[in-house]
């Protein structure tokens, strides 16, 4: 959700057109921390599944909220109500991964800004990378 809605607005689509009402909630998690719950994992020889990630609904309708003031020129948002938001709610249990000591310490706008911020600075080659939905031909 959020590299394609950071990819598009970049790009200059405007309105920036989100399927459903935006009540969808989503369970986000930085790369980073993401990455080091692995390490985590690895570290401890924990040898059951573990859910890494936030653990906190956060709903789509926010994700846009707090991305869309951060892009100039800031696009206009068109909720698409047509379009289906998806289950309603997909929230993971974190409660291994806490036991651990396992907690995500980068916040839902600072991931947001990072992630915005990299592809700023990498949309040339993100841009040249293979795109199988473009590329594959029948």
């Amino acid at each position: 959700v959020i590299p394609s809605l950071i990819k598009r607005a970049i790009d200059g689509e405007n309105p920036l057109n989100v399927w459903g009402d935006g009540s969808a909630i989503r369970d986000f998690i930085y790369a980073m921390d993401c990455a080091n719950g692995i390490l985590q994992v690895f570290e401890k020889g924990i040898r059951k599944p573990v859910n890494l990630a936030s653990g906190k609904g956060i709903s789509i309708r926010k994700i846009v909220e707090t991305l869309v003031p951060m892009i100039e020129p800031q696009p206009r948002v068109l909720w698409d109500t047509s379009k289906p938001s998806g289950d309603s709610r997909r929230v993971l249990d974190t409660t291994r991964a806490e036991s651990f000591g396992f907690r995500p310490k980068i916040s839902l706008e600072e991931g947001i800004r990072n992630t915005l911020d990299w592809y700023l600075s990498n949309k040339d080659k993100s841009d040249n990378k293979y795109n199988s939905f473009t590329e594959f031909k029948t």
